[in-house]
């Protein structure tokens, strides 16, 4: 009896300490997700820049934001290339979870390298995919979409890798523009090539950009949502909203329609150029 007890306490304790251990992993791994998630959204845009461009190019920036667990493997981001262009692009990786993390903040590091090839958007992007395939491991790929508004020529011209499609609207009307995304996506192969398209950008208008998780959303009788879904939630926000378009006016009507929480990771990017030719004084991000 009193070795089975020794036996039984022994046990219990080894059972105890399994645990301890156990809490201790998962109280590591919230911190690092925690940290990893702080890092990521360091690499968005903050609203003070985008308060600055608005104010230089007279355009409203307005955009959301939303992993679908705590890391996203989405990244956006804007920035100046001259007094009259201004350079915009969305990413969404393959991968999720802590290896979309690593993922997004290796390409924050190489988007950062701006240069000339920044004024084409078809050779940036193909300079993108050649620093991505080698490091991306196999079966990891990232759909992407880059581009230049330029405020004098009124036009926003792009490359896509297998992006979702850009959305340019009249504001308050129903006329929508959609553009090309076909291409291969960033990582798959070194001999990728990209090609430039354009597309009428100017006062008056809005350009919207997506992730698929938007369009691979889900009703509640489970029906998909689609490309084409999305298209009419943007043109019923814009006849509802008129000049007031943005962002938020398309997502509330998605969050009414969409299943949550989301399978996918969400990121929206809408610009607008208002018909005055004046941005409201606020940011949204």
């Amino acid at each position: 009896m009193a070795a089975s007890s020794a036996i039984t306490t022994v046990s219990k304790q080894t059972d105890d300490g399994r645990a301890v251990d156990l809490e201790r992993y998962h109280a590591q791994m919230e911190a690092e997700l925690a940290t990893a998630r702080i890092m990521q959204l360091e690499t968005l845009p903050k609203a003070e820049q985008l308060q600055i461009l608005q104010k230089n190019f007279g355009i409203n920036i307005t955009a959301w934001f939303e992993p679908s667990d705590q890391i996203s493997g989405d990244i956006w981001g804007v920035w100046n290339l001259s007094p009259t262009k201004m350079a915009v692009y969305l990413l969404d990786f393959s991968t999720h979870g802590v290896t979309a993390a690593l993922n997004t903040l290796s390409f924050n590091m190489m988007v950062r390298r701006r240069d000339k090839l920044m004024f084409d958007p078809a050779e940036y992007l193909k300079f993108l995919n050649n620093q991505l395939c080698p490091v991306l491991l196999p079966e990891q790929f990232a759909t992407a979409l880059y581009g230049i508004i330029d405020i004098e020529s009124h036009t926003f011209t792009y490359a896509a890798g297998a992006s979702t499609q850009p959305l340019v609207l009249s504001l308050g009307a129903q006329e929508i523009i959609v553009g090309e995304r076909s291409g291969l996506p960033l990582g798959i192969s070194s001999n990728a090539s990209y090609v430039n398209r354009s597309l009428p950008f100017s006062p008056g208008m809005a350009l919207f950009l997506y992730s698929d998780a938007m369009s691979e959303g889900r009703r509640e009788d489970e029906t998909l949502i689609g490309d084409a879904g999305v298209i009419g939630l943007v043109k019923s926000a814009s006849v509802n909203a008129g000049e007031e378009f943005d962002a938020s006016k398309v997502l509330e009507m998605f969050f009414e329609i969409a299943v949550r929480p989301l399978k996918d990771d969400l990121t929206v990017v809408c610009l607008v150029r208002p018909t005055d030719g004046h941005p409201t004084d606020g940011a949204a991000s």
